[in-house]
């Protein structure tokens, strides 16, 4: 009698253990659900401003035409030209506009700033950067070199079709 009361919450434990398993899941997404469009960060700052002023600088987050709250990381680096070793990292908020992601930056010196959101979301990280004019800077300023291009596009996005990325 103890052997088959045993062997019945045995067997009981098992079925709830399986039925429990085997729930659906609400966020698991089929297949024709998945956003596959590339990610896209637009970086939303003034091109010029006076020194000692402080101004918003945003990121609009988007996959297709889909605006993209759930970012894991939204992190905005700005630095003097010459000074990146000297980088300000700031940690961005959401606003209440979808996909917009912002700091407030307190630009000191008259020299050209460099602003690059470093976002992290659905798998991919992007470095999109800006620059922003503080004052009378020289239009011959000799540009710092970057592994990605000045008009917020990331050269190391995670699409091995490189030789459409150049058109």
């Amino acid at each position: 009698m103890v052997k088959r009361k045993v062997l019945f919450l045995f067997a009981f434990s098992i079925v709830f253990i399986l039925v429990a398993c085997g729930q659906a899941d609400s966020s698991i997404k089929s297949v024709n659900e998945v956003n596959l469009d590339p990610l896209h960060v637009e970086i939303i700052a003034p091109e010029e401003v006076e020194p000692q002023t402080e101004h918003v600088l945003q990121a609009l987050v988007t996959q297709g035409e889909e605006k993209v709250n759930d970012a894991s990381e939204v992190t905005f680096e700005v630095w003097e030209h010459g000074k990146k070793e000297e980088s300000d990292m700031i940690e961005a908020e959401l606003t209440d506009e979808d996909g917009v992601y912002e700091i407030t930056y307190y630009f000191e010196a008259e020299n050209l700033y460099y602003v690059q959101p470093h976002v992290t979301a659905r798998g991919t990280h992007l470095m999109p950067v800006a620059e922003v004019k503080v004052g009378n800077v020289p239009d011959d300023l000799e540009r710092e070199e970057h592994s990605y291009d000045m008009e917020g596009h990331d050269n190391h996005h995670h699409s091995h079709d490189d030789e459409n990325d150049n058109e």
